[in-house]
């Protein structure tokens, strides 16, 4: 096993801790093709970004508001069968409330329903696109996260799934376990450690801070 050591844990959440690409990308896809744009169009453009992101930059003819109102409205109520990656639960649980954050592109009534549904512990700093000016690749998630956690961007370690989410932890200063779980590991490179899945991941908590383990790169 390799190890990492840090002060801190920033959680993507949506491909991630919980299994939620398929379902987003099949609503938003449905969502592009009823405004003309193709499936793999959308693909391409909605991963790691916020809503009002997302509608504004293909329908800004239309009231944004109330168009992702509804968008989030729907995501909220198609979640039946979505949940956790397995050992997202333990992984959650082993940190203290001051050691971790959730930083997530989507806002924070779909956020909240999402880490609810499957029952995840939910955090002391759980930072949504209601909590940003500018969402990801942008690194201002996290380093707002770092700010409420008290603790150095260079002190914490990043775990998610998408290139996106990569460049803002790099652009943060913060190290990065990419979990291979939505993109092959080709498309992973920039993070420090690559993953097959979330129960890869171990940890022991000390008085020091937090040591990550890992299975070690073949």
């Amino acid at each position: 096993m390799s190890t990492l050591n840090c002060q801190a844990i920033l959680f993507d959440l949506d491909g991630t801790l919980i299994e939620s690409t398929v379902y987003i990308e099949r609503l938003w896809q449905d969502w592009g093709l009823r405004h003309g744009v193709t499936p793999q169009y959308m693909s391409e453009v909605m991963h790691g970004r916020r809503a009002v992101e997302i509608v504004s930059g293909i329908t800004p003819h239309l009231p944004i508001a109330e168009e992702v109102y509804a968008m989030e409205t729907e995501e909220i109520v198609k979640m039946e069968g979505m949940k956790s990656y397995p050992g997202a639960k333990e992984l959650l649980s082993a940190l203290p409330k001051n050691r971790w954050a959730i930083v997530t592109s989507g806002s924070q009534r779909v956020a909240s329903a999402r880490l609810n549904y499957p029952k995840l512990p939910t955090p002391d700093v759980f930072i949504t696109a209601d909590d940003v000016t500018t969402g990801k690749p942008a690194p201002e998630g996290y380093l707002i996260a770092a700010n409420r956690l008290h603790v150095k961007p260079s002190d914490c370690v990043v775990v998610e799934d998408t290139p996106a989410v990569i460049q803002a932890a790099i652009a943060a200063g913060m190290k990065v376990i990419a979990i291979a779980s939505t993109r092959s590991k080709d498309r992973l490179t920039y993070a420090d450690v690559i993953v097959q899945q979330l129960a890869d991941i171990k940890l022991s908590v000390t008085g020091d801070g937090i040591i990550i383990r890992f299975p070690q790169k073949k």
